[in-house]
C-alpha cells in the first residue's frame, strides 16, 4: 500500500473537502496528495496527526508498522529517529520545490527513508544531507 491509499485509508468517510478544512488546506491539495503528485509537508502531517491521534505517524508516512497505536497508546519500537525523519523530509521537499517536475509521491518518500537510512547507519553525515537530495533527485527523475 503507497502513500496515496494510507491517506485515503486513514481518511475514511469523511469527504476530500471536510478533510481539507480541517487541516487547513484546499479540497485539492487532498487530490493531489491522494493520486500520489505531491506530498504533504511538515506542518500538513502535523495537523493531520493531531486530527488522527490514533494513527501510527510511521504508517502513514512509510507504511511500517500498524495503522493504529497500540491499545496502550504506544508504538513499538522502530528504527525511525522522528526528528531525523523531519529533518531530512523538510531537506527534500526544499529542494523538490525548485524541481518543474517533481518526482511523485511514492519517490519521494522512499528517498526520504534512505537517506534517513544511511544518517543512522553512519553512511552519510547530517552535513552531507542536501548535497545528496539534490544527487539521488537527479538519479529519481
Amino acid at each position: 500500500m503507497d502513500f496515496p491509499e494510507r491517506l485515503r485509508e486513514m481518511r475514511g468517510k469523511t469527504s476530500q473537502e471536510d478533510f481539507a478544512r480541517k487541516i487547513g488546506v484546499h479540497k485539492n491539495t487532498i487530490g493531489r496528495w491522494e493520486r500520489g503528485d505531491q506530498f504533504p509537508g511538515q506542518d500538513d502531517l502535523e495537523r493531520m496527526f493531531a486530527l488522527f491521534p490514533e494513527v501510527n505517524p510511521l504508517w502513514l508516512v512509510a507504511g511500517e508498522g500498524p495503522m493504529l497505536r497500540g491499545s496502550g497508546g504506544e508504538f513499538p519500537e522502530y528504527p525511525l529517529d522522528g526528528e531525523l525523519f523531519a529533518q531530512v523530509t523538510e531537506a527534500v521537499l526544499e529542494e523538490v520545490e525548485n524541481y518543474a517536475r517533481p518526482p511523485k509521491a511514492k519517490t519521494l518518500m522512499q528517498l526520504i527513508r534512505l537517506i534517513h537510512d544511511e544518517i543512522r547507519e553512519g553512511e552519510m553525515e547530517e552535513q552531507e544531507v542536501k548535497k545528496n537530495v539534490k544527487r539521488f533527485l537527479k538519479i529519481a527523475s
